[in-house]
Formats: structure tokens, C-alpha cells, sequence
């Protein structure tokens, strides 16, 4: 039976109907409860909670016989089930935005999500969501009439805010890999925070509870590190979930590497560990065939000196492979192939060039390397042997006697004591007293760009410092910002601080 509003007339117009419009409805006290951060309000939470509210809302049915009016929820079961996509098709808001906004709801204790596993028709659909909300915040917004013949219905919605039991309850409530108690084989995923919480009701007169909504308990739950190195064990279960053949060696790699970059993962048992795991390796872009050797390394898991050394091997490793035939190429081969693998990549890395001339090998370097007279040595008997017996028909090269080694001076550091150059900068006096403070407290480059501008005019009879400055914007600046501070420390020296007229 559709109702309508009073007949409207107009002089030119036939007379129209107008239909009452059926929705969400929003109560006006909401735009001065619900504010964000800037004490505005909060119209994407508004809107929200207005359309769980008015599926939450009862539905007024007529009897067409005896005119008898009772009120029914608008779906079936304890809670409304739904889905991000419902709210993303509405309002168009992204999925991030409205996890965000039933965070904060369930932290009001208004509404509270859960994730389960409906059967229908023989399908089974894993992480349904259901909200459920609180039965006192939707009676303040209700017809208390309506709401109590509402309670007699036997499709009544819950009297009590659906608050999960101790050791139960749903699983998004309770860690971020979980499994649920009633099935056991259903590993469901935390989509908000990664902590146990526990709702109250009446949020809204006791803003300090909100600080007891999330709850950490570290001795329940393991983060990745906990579960490294892997066993053959999981490594065969992690293959079968996956359907991936990765080796024990590379899977050991991904997971050091994940548990140094992902230290917000939490399980509350080994099963949901490797559940996450088997996803994991699910997708891996990496190729297994390419990385299933025992030398597959993952760089982020190499110490700085592992990663120096396979640096220099694979220097070295080129220099030795090179087709290059010139003497010079010859003599480099020798050198990775004799000297120490530290050495020869200092001494091949800074190599220039070498030219031999009446019996004297000149060796141009880059930079200084301190050689030892051994090292010298072995250069000396490779040059002989590369040279000439590569080049026994040119007389110009003679018989190389000797080695000199042509490189830069070393340097020298010098060290500076930072301190004295510290207090060298400083004002004597009451007034580098001050300033040392204002170090202390705002750090050497506050003090560069601002405070070392002023100039202090001390007064030791009447106890008094005038500052001035050099334009007015610093001075502006430093009353706006600093000139308390300036005050204080200023008054535990006995003495009273002002500005100079610019």
C-alpha cells in the first residue's frame, strides 16, 4: 500500500502526489557526536553507520485483516550480513576508508564485525561478514514501543551488545591468522587490527575505556622470526599447500627476508603460520627451478662482509675468465690468480696502467695501497715473466730489474675536536651560558640558523640581558617560538631577558 503526502496545487500544474521517501535517516545530535580529528563532522562514519542502522531498524507490518501493526527485522539470523562491496557500490568509499571506519565504530562499542563461513545450497562461502550492532545504541535511536513488540518477534534482533565470549568468540576479533574453534579447517585472516580486543558498552560517556578496547598479549602469540629456520617437515607441508617445489634452503631465504621486513605478522599457532606460508609461496614470483641451489642467497640476509666478499670473488672471477690476450690483460690474470683475493681486488680495482721502460716496470695506481714487500715481490716476478716471455723479441724492454709503484700520497685524516670548536663558537659569559642551554635543548642547527643571530647586551649591575636582532622576521620568530624557553633559563641565571627596538 503506497502512502503519500497532502495533495499540492499550483495555478498552472495539474495537481501531483508526492511519495514519502524510505531510507537512512540521520539524527542531527550525530553530526556534533561523531567528529574526526579537526572537530568536524564525520560524514563518511555517518553515513555508515546510518545504513547499518536502518537495516538494524524494524519493519512495520500491517495485518490487512485484523489491522494489527508488528515489527520484524529486515533479514534473517542474529546479525546482518554484508559485504565491503555493498558499501563501496553506495558511497564510494575504498575498501581502506571503511575498514577504517568500523575500526573506529567497534572502538565506540557501537558495532562489531565478524567473519564466517555460510553454507548455502551445499556451497560454502569462507569470510562472509556480519555486523552486529549494539541493541542499547539502536533502542536510543528507536521507538521504545516499537522496540519492545520488536523483542516478542521471534526474528527478534539480540537484547545484549554481541560481545565475544572469553576463549571464543569471532575470529577477527582475535589475532591476525587464526583458527576458528568451531572449524578447525578454516583459517581466517584479521582484516582491521592485529590484536585481541574486547567491546564495551556506553562508550560514548566513557572515553577513557577506549585505551582497554586492544589488548596484547606477546607470551600467546609468535611473530615470523619465531618459526625460523624452517624443517623438512614444513617444507614438504608448505609445498603441498602451495603447490610449489621450492627447496628447504630457498624457503628458509624468503622467510628470514620476510620476517626482517614484516614485522607486523602475529600467529597464535604453528598451523596458522604455515597456512600464511603456503600463500606465501603461492605466489612467489620468484622461479623455483632458478633458485632451489644451496648458493641461493637473498641479499637483505647477508652481512655487509658477506656481501664484500662475493663482490671481490666475482671481480676476480672475471678478471681470470677475460679473452682478452694483451700483456696487460695477461699480467692482471696472474696477479687474481696468486695474490691474496683482499689484495688483488685493492690493487686490480685501482689499476691504471704499466709501462716498462730500460729494465724499470712502472705501475700506475689510483690511490695509495699500503703492499708489503712481498706483494711487491710477486708483481715484480709477473711483470718478468708476463713481459718477457710475451715480448722476448723487443730490445727495447731489456731485462726488467726493479718495480716502482707510482700512486697517490696517502692521506693523512686529522681529528678535530668537535667539542672545543663548540665552545670556542660560544659567547663568554652569562649569555654562552644561556645559549649552551638552548643547544641542549633544540640542537646545534636551531641555534646556527636563529640564536647565534642575536646579540646579547649584558647588564651585570641590574641583572639584565637585552637581545638584538638583526631584521624583524627573526625576532618575530624567535618571541613566537623560543622566547619562553629563553625566559626560563634566562631566570635561573638570576637575571631578566627582553628585546631590543629593531
Amino acid at each position: 500500500m503506497e502512502t503519500t503526502t497532502p495533495c499540492v496545487a499550483t495555478k498552472q500544474y495539474k495537481t501531483i502526489h508526492l511519495p514519502i521517501l524510505a531510507g537512512n535517516i540521520t539524527p542531527n545530535d550525530w553530526y556534533e557526536k561523531f567528529t574526526n580529528s579537526r572537530g568536524r563532522p564525520d560524514l563518511p562514519l555517518i553515513s555508515v553507520l546510518s545504513e547499518i542502522v536502518y537495516w538494524y531498524r524494524p519493519k512495520r507490518i500491517r495485518d490487512t485483516k485484523t489491522g494489527d501493526i508488528t515489527y520484524v527485522n529486515k533479514f534473517l539470523g542474529d546479525a546482518w550480513q554484508t559485504s565491503y562491496e555493498h558499501f563501496e557500490k553506495k558511497f564510494g568509499f575504498n575498501r581502506e576508508k571503511l575498514r577504517r571506519i568500523f575500526v573506529k565504530l567497534e572502538q565506540m562499542g557501537i558495532c562489531s564485525r565478524e567473519f564466517r563461513n555460510v553454507k548455502l545450497r551445499g556451497q560454502t562461502y569462507n569470510n562472509r561478514l556480519f555486523i552486529h550492532l549494539s541493541s542499547e545504541f539502536l533502542s536510543s535511536y528507536t521507538d521504545n514501543k516499537k522496540f519492545a513488540e520488536l523483542k516478542t518477534y521471534r526474528n527478534h534482533i539480540k537484547p545484549e551488545f554481541p560481545a565475544p565470549k572469553r576463549g571464543e568468540g569471532s575470529p577477527h576479533f582475535r589475532g591476525d591468522h587464526l583458527i576458528d574453534n568451531e572449524n578447525k579447517n578454516n583459517i581466517f585472516k584479521n582484516r582491521s587490527v592485529e590484536c585481541e580486543s574486547n567491546f564495551y558498552q556506553n562508550s560514548f560517556e566513557k572515553e577513557e575505556s577506549i585505551k582497554k578496547v586492544i589488548r596484547f598479549n606477546r607470551n600467546e602469540i609468535k611473530e615470523l622470526k619465531d618459526f625460523y629456520p624452517l624443517n623438512k617437515d614444513d617444507c614438504y607441508k608448505l609445498q603441498s599447500l602451495s603447490g610449489r617445489e621450492f627447496s628447504l634452503n630457498s624457503m628458509n631465504e624468503i622467510l628470514l627476508d620476510m620476517s626482517k621486513r614484516l614485522t607486523d605478522r602475529y600467529f597464535k599457532s604453528r598451523k596458522a603460520f604455515l597456512s600464511y606460508m603456503g600463500k606465501v609461496f603461492c605466489y612467489e614470483k620468484r622461479d623455483a627451478i632458478k633458485i632451489n641451489n644451496d648458493n641461493f642467497k637473498i641479499r637483505n640476509n647477508q652481512t655487509l662482509e658477506e656481501i664484500e666478499d662475493k663482490e671481490r670473488e666475482k671481480y676476480l672471477s672475471n678478471i681470470e675468465e677475460s679473452k682478452e690476450i694483451s700483456s696487460e690483460w695477461q699480467l692482471k690474470k696472474k696477479l687474481a690468480s696468486r695474490l691474496e683475493a683482499e689484495t688483488a681486488y685493492k690493487l686490480l680495482k685501482s689499476f691504471e696502467d704499466i709501462d716498462v721502460n730500460n729494465g724499470i716496470c712502472n705501475l700506475h695506481l689510483s690511490k695509495h695501497l699500503d703492499l708489503t714487500d712481498m706483494v711487491k715481490k710477486v708483481i715484480l716476478q709477473e711483470v718478468q715473466e708476463t713481459y718477457q716471455q710475451l715480448n722476448f723479441t723487443d730490445e727495447r724492454l731489456g731485462h726488467i730489474e726493479s718495480l716502482k709503484i707510482i700512486m697517490p700520497a696517502k692521506m693523512i685524516a686529522t681529528s678535530i675536536d668537535q667539542n672545543k670548536i663548540k665552545k670556542s663558537s660560544l659567547p663568554s659569559g652569562t649569555w654562552g651560558r644561556v645559549r649552551q642551554s638552548l643547544i641542549e635543548a633544540y640542537g646545534e642547527a636551531t641555534d646556527r640558523n636563529w640564536f647565534s643571530k642575536l646579540t646579547a647586551i649584558v647588564d651585570e649591575e641590574k641583572k639584565e640581558i637585552k637581545l638584538k636582532s638583526p631584521n624583524v622576521f627573526v625576532k618575530d620568530w624567535i618571541k613566537t617560538n623560543y622566547f619562553d624557553t629563553i625566559e626560563k633559563i634566562v631566570n635561573n641565571e638570576q637575571f631578566k631577558v627582553s628585546f631590543c627596538q629593531v
